[in-house]
Formats: structure tokens, C-alpha cells, sequence
């Protein structure tokens, strides 16, 4: 297959990734994170075509790429998302009109709105059911993804939705950071700039998902309110690998100021955790993998290992991701993966 441009479009970055993918697996040839001038995307949704669009030709010219054809990946906090069951043997336009219905019932949908839907499970009890996962997007917000695409010279070749793009890219035959998959539940938590998001895989089941309110973008701002240094500053200082988790005067001053954030945080993935394996009882979430924004954070991983209970470690490597030499870093780049995946 030819390769393909896969645009996750943040609210703080873009992230790009270019590759191709065959026989089940993705050779990606560069990558490439770019800040998003401010106000340009505010929460999910897009705020300046423009703007977006001309950070996107110099991202794209910065990166030497001249592949024209384009899949760019939303955030599922922009969609309505709803998994509905419906009998095995019901026809197409059937089966349309019924989700249509469940979406209106349930969300007001309008006709306003891009609907799309994939079978996820056949019901281990009724095999007369089967169910899908449904999205559904307004009409002016992937209008503005597309125009995003134009207005950069691209062709718009698909929209994916971050949860869809995760679940090509998780197979019970992959292993990350050398570790299987095929064995017992798997967590994995995208900590964005704006927002959250936390997965659970586990092999024949549908990909699992919750949404949390908290970004990493959050650190700078609540440390800044409390000290009044710069914002800018705060952020430019944690990228550079502050630690707060340490045991630095200066850090242990900013984790008491973050302290409730992290333990709201930590109380929801608890309870996203206590849920799932309340549901599936003969399962346990044996593993966390971070990735997106915030998972860079400097001691992340060893602070939520020790408050969850679980083992918790960066995406260093998917065994059916084969990444270039001179980027060998998957973190941000995980939804691009999942988008270039194409069937």
C-alpha cells in the first residue's frame, strides 16, 4: 500500500505520522509533533481553519513529506458515541434507521450529524444479536477537519475517530514493550493536554472506554494560579523533565498544589479499573501502558504504579509498529498509528 498521512489533531498539537501498512503491519518513515498556536483549537473544537491549516503546511513542508492523501483523527470527546444491539439477521437500511433511532433517543441527534457504525461483538449469550459500536460527529465539525486537510493541499481520505483508531491497532497477536497482549486486561490511559482518556483491551471483547475531564495542560495552569509564575515558564520547565513527584524542596511545594488534581485523577482510573472487573469478574487489569501529551510527565508512571497497584510503563514499542531510526519515540503518535490502518 502507498503510504498515507495520519493528522491527530489536538488542542494543543498536531501530531503526524506517515507510513504504510501491509499483512498487519506499519512502517512508519517520519514523525513529527507541532504546537498549535494558541486559541486555535479550543477543547475539542476547532476555532480557525486557517490558522490550523497553515501550521499544518509548514509541519508538513518541516517534514519533507509529499504524500498527498490524508486520514485525519478527532478526539471521541467530539462525537456521540453509543454501542447498541440489534438482531443478527436485520437489514441494512434496517439496521441504520434503528441506530439512528437509539441515537435520537438518547442524544437529540439531528440530521445534522455524520453517523457511522462497525460491528464490535456477536452477544455470547443471544447469538441472535449482534452489537455495534456507533459514532456519530456534527456536520460542521468534520466539515472543518476536511477543510483543515484542503485549505494544506491535502485529500481528505478519511476521518477517524481516536477510539476507533486504538482498536485497528490492539490484536491479541501484538505485544507491547515486548509484552503479549494475549493474556489477562490491558489498561491504557491517553493523557492529553485537555482531556483523558482510559482503554481497556482485553482479547473477544469490545475495547472498553472512559473519558476523563483532566488534561496534563492543567499542571501549568493550577501551579501558575497558586504561585504566579509565568505560564509559559511553568509549562517550558515541565517539559524540560521536572519531576514532580521528587523530593526537591521546589517540587514537593508543587505537588501539595497538585495534590487534589492527581488524586482525582487517581480515584477515577480507580474506579474506571473497579468497574470493568466488577463487569468481566473473571477479569483482572494485569498492566498499564501510557501514552499521548502527559504521559512524559517525569515519574508518572512510578506515582501511579505505586497509588493503583498496578504496573504502569511508557509505550516504548508495538512489535507491529516498525518506526525510523531517527524517531524512535511512539508516544504521541499512537493514535496516527491506529488511523493508518485501513481495511
Amino acid at each position: 500500500m502507498k503510504p498515507l498521512i495520519a493528522i491527530d489533531l489536538g488542542s494543543h498539537n498536531l501530531h503526524i505520522a506517515t507510513g504504510s501498512h501491509q499483512k498487519g503491519n506499519l512502517d512508519i518513515s517520519a514523525m513529527g509533533s507541532f504546537l498549535l498556536p494558541e486559541g486555535a483549537v479550543y477543547g475539542d473544537r476547532i476555532q480557525n481553519v486557517d490558522t490550523i491549516a497553515s501550521r499544518l503546511v509548514d509541519a508538513l513542508r518541516e517534514m519533507g513529506l509529499t504524500t498527498n492523501k490524508a486520514i485525519i483523527v478527532i478526539n471521541a470527546i467530539s462525537a456521540f458515541i453509543k454501542d447498541v444491539d440489534i438482531p443478527s439477521d436485520t437489514k441494512a437500511k434496517d439496521k441504520e434507521a434503528i441506530i439512528t433511532n437509539e441515537l435520537r433517543l438518547n442524544y437529540n441527534i439531528q440530521d445534522n450529524f455524520v453517523t457511522q457504525y462497525k460491528e464490535i461483538a456477536k452477544d455470547g449469550n443471544n447469538a441472535m444479536l449482534a452489537s455495534y459500536r456507533t459514532v456519530s460527529v456534527d456536520e460542521v465539525h468534520v466539515e472543518n477537519c476536511h477543510d483543515v486537510l484542503r485549505r494544506a493541499r491535502l485529500k481528505p481520505l478519511a476521518m477517524d475517530v481516536n477510539l476507533n483508531a486504538l482498536d485497528k491497532l490492539l490484536r491479541e497477536d501484538i505485544s507491547i514493550n515486548e509484552k503479549p497482549l494475549n493474556k489477562g486486561a490491558t489498561m491504557l490511559v491517553d493523557f492529553g493536554h485537555h482531556s483523558a482518556t482510559a482503554y481497556i483491551y482485553q482479547a473477544e471483547k469490545p475495547l472498553f472506554y472512559r473519558h476523563i475531564s483532566a488534561g496534563a495542560g492543567e499542571i501549568e495552569r493550577i501551579l501558575s494560579d497558586e504561585t504566579l509564575v509565568d505560564l509559559e515558564e511553568l509549562r517550558h520547565t515541565k517539559e524540560e523533565g521536572l519531576d514532580l513527584f521528587g523530593e526537591e524542596e521546589k517540587t514537593r511545594r508543587y505537588y501539595q498544589i497538585l495534590k487534589a488534581y492527581f488524586y482525582s485523577i487517581n480515584d477515577e482510573l480507580r474506579n474506571i479499573i473497579k468497574f470493568y472487573e466488577n463487569r468481566y469478574r473473571e477479569t483482572k487489569v494485569e498492566r498499564i501502558y501510557l501514552y499521548g501529551e502527559g504521559s512524559k510527565l517525569v515519574g508518572l508512571d512510578s506515582y501511579w504504579e505505586s497509588a493503583l497497584g498496578v504496573p504502569v510503563e511508557p509505550i516504548r514499542s508495538i512489535s507491529s509498529v516498525h518506526l525510523p531510526e531517527s524517531n524512535r519515540d511512539p508516544m504521541p503518535f499512537i493514535n496516527c498509528f491506529g488511523a493508518l490502518i485501513r481495511y
